[in-house]
């Protein structure tokens, strides 16, 4: 779970609760965290799986994310999002229209962000929204980890529509540019992972630090118009 990293990442970590409208959302922890003496606001988009139950970051939750996101810019402070949400099931035509405007609102509101974001993927096994959710200055992922893109494609032989699983690794991605870092994936090594995931944290945001509000968010809008380019290309190809 994404609080396991917090707690193995940072020094400190402060969890603030809630929408101010709605309620909690436990798919999207966030708060505040230190390491070694910088503060940032933190946010987590995860996937959660009980005996029963399924459940993706809700409609509070996007909520939620842009009131740290206020309170990160108010404060000057860096933003962290952890995204750990493996393949999602893209048969649920309806679910997915219900959370597109929350999705939308939350990443516009990160695009126009005027302190760094940088966003760490934590899963090995990730789909389409991982990437969606990095509207942010720096993404950092495992090195190994996969991503899935589903394309539909049509037979014109067979006259009918079908649908495509295509695998990009994150070493590709970072030869496409869209991944910034590698972190060396440790699983059994907590004390390890822990100083890597420091050490690429502390060192992006240094970089970013030194760029102006305003260079800023121009250059995450031409980051991802370029990531946009890059994956159709290799989608189609």
């Amino acid at each position: 779970m994404i609080k396991d990293y917090f707690e193995n990442i940072f020094d400190s970590f402060i969890e603030l609760k809630g929408d101010r409208k709605s309620g909690e959302d436990e798919a999207v922890p966030g708060g505040l965290a230190y390491i070694d003496g910088h503060k940032f606001i933190v946010i987590g988009f995860q996937k959660l799986v009980s005996a029963d139950n399924i459940k993706y970051p809700e409609p509070e939750g996007y909520r939620k994310s842009i009131r740290l996101m206020s309170l990160a810019e108010t404060f000057n402070k860096p933003v962290l999002t952890f995204i750990d949400i493996p393949e999602t099931n893209n048969s649920f035509s309806f679910e997915k229209q219900r959370m597109l405007n929350p999705t939308v609102n939350a990443l516009e509101y990160m695009l126009n962000l005027k302190v760094p974001i940088i966003s760490a993927i934590m899963s090995m096994d990730n789909s389409l929204l991982t990437l969606d959710l990095c509207a942010s200055d720096r993404i950092i992922s495992h090195n190994g980890a996969s991503f899935k893109f589903y394309t539909i494609e049509h037979n014109s032989s067979e006259n009918k529509d079908s649908i495509k699983k295509i695998n990009i690794s994150s070493d590709e991605l970072v030869k496409m540019n869209i991944v910034d870092k590698l972190v060396e994936y440790l699983p059994d090594d907590v004390k390890s992972s822990r100083k890597l995931w420091r050490e690429v944290i502390l060192n992006e945001l240094n970089d970013l630090i030194k760029i102006s509000n305003k260079a800023l968010v121009e250059q995450r809008f031409n980051k991802l118009q370029k990531r946009f380019i890059s994956l159709k290309r290799s989608i189609v190809n």
